[in-house]
């Protein structure tokens, strides 16, 4: 996979030690509430939603607040309306950035989205200006200890598209139908998935120059850090 994946091992890991602070259940709360809420609550039935509920899990998410969330996005408790949307804009360097969004607060959400990116150094761009550097496909991640030739072989027999390993954490790129077939083949021989969703992965990448790749790296983790993002996506090459 090619330099943008820097950024995502980053993240990861970030994520990971969000999570096990307890710093991440906003957003994992956000997320199991959408899915409930585009294809309802039954978790075999629904596989966005088993996902997430998968992700809230290895986060050590109390059970009680996953069957609330569930409940609140298929109108069984009350709560604020959940929106998912996706909002384009350009890095520091001209790379691009696809920041997906789910909040209870569309107003909050834009403007506070917005005055990151000014302070970034980055700007706002129109509807289609982004999109089409990137296409969406699954993403599986698992913390291992190597990358050994047993699992690259279950990796190439699960039909993945491609796979890395970087720092500890294996990546794993499917297409989009075929991302639980993928997780459900590699889960069977006995990998475990700290997450596991689709993604926007860019299609071409964008070369960051030296002087601006801090500024980018602080504007990423800026976005990141906000509740209402999901995914920050990012066709940086550093």
């Amino acid at each position: 996979m090619s330099g943008h994946s820097k950024w995502s091992s980053i993240k990861h890991q970030k994520a990971i030690t969000d999570a096990r602070r307890g710093q991440a259940f906003t957003r994992l709360t956000n997320n199991i509430t959408a899915a409930a809420k585009q294809g309802g609550g039954d978790i075999e039935m629904n596989f966005r939603l088993r996902l997430a509920v998968d992700t809230a899990r290895a986060a050590n998410m109390p059970k009680e607040n996953i069957d609330r969330a569930i409940k609140r996005g298929t109108g069984e408790l009350a709560g604020s309306t959940i929106e998912e949307f996706t909002m384009e804009a350009f890095a520091p360097g001209g790379a691009g950035l696809l920041i997906s969004i789910i909040t209870d607060n569309r107003n909050r959400a834009l403007s506070d989205i917005r005055l990151i990116l000014s302070k970034g150094g980055g700007t706002t761009a129109g509807q289609g200006a982004v999109g089409h550097m990137f296409e969406q496909r699954g993403v599986l991640r698992s913390e291992i200890p190597s990358l050994t030739n047993t699992i690259e072989e279950q990796l190439i027999d699960s039909g993945a598209l491609d796979y890395s390993f970087d720092d500890g954490t294996l990546t794993v790129e499917t297409d989009r139908a075929s991302l639980k077939s993928v997780k459900d083949a590699l889960e069977a021989v006995g990998l475990k998935f700290s997450s596991a969703d689709l993604e926007f992965v860019p299609a071409t990448t964008v070369e960051v120059p030296a002087n601006k790749v801090e500024s980018l790296e602080n504007l990423l983790t800026k976005l990141d850090d906000n509740d209402d993002v999901a995914h920050v996506a990012t066709n940086a090459c550093f």
